[in-house]
C-alpha cells in the first residue's frame, strides 16, 4: 500500500500532529478561504465550454457553406441554428407538410 517506509512515517506523523487532533490542517496558512459565489462559477464554466464564435456553417442537406444569416435560429442546437439553412428549411417543411400527422385527437364530448 505505501511506496516507502518514509512515506508511511510521514503520513502518521501529519496524522498525529497536534494541529490535526485539534481539528486544524497543519498544511493551512491560516488565510480564510472564500468561496466563489454560484453566478461567478457558471459564468467561468460557460465561458470555458461556450463554442467557437462562426461567421458561417455549412448545410446538412445541400453541403453548401453559408453565412449565419441564412440559417435558421433553433434554441435547442448548441450553436443556436439549425443544421440546415432557410432555402433546404422551406423545401424540407413544404414536402412533409401533409405527412406529418397530429399528435392529437379530437374527441366528441358525451352529451
Amino acid at each position: 500500500m505505501w511506496e516507502s517506509e518514509a512515506s508511511r512515517e510521514r503520513y502518521y506523523a501529519w496524522y498525529l500532529s497536534t494541529d490535526y487532533i485539534n481539528g486544524g490542517n497543519p498544511h493551512d496558512d491560516g488565510e480564510p478561504v472564500r468561496r466563489k459565489s454560484y453566478k461567478k462559477r457558471l459564468a467561468e464554466a460557460k465561458a470555458k465550454n461556450a463554442p467557437e464564435l462562426r461567421t458561417s456553417k455549412k448545410c446538412k442537406y445541400c453541403g453548401v457553406e453559408k453565412p449565419l444569416v441564412e440559417f435558421v435560429k433553433n434554441a435547442s442546437m448548441r450553436d443556436g441554428y439549425l443544421n440546415m439553412c432557410r432555402a433546404c428549411y422551406s423545401v424540407y417543411r413544404k414536402s412533409h407538410r401533409g405527412r406529418v400527422k397530429p399528435t392529437y385527437t379530437i374527441v366528441p364530448s358525451p352529451m
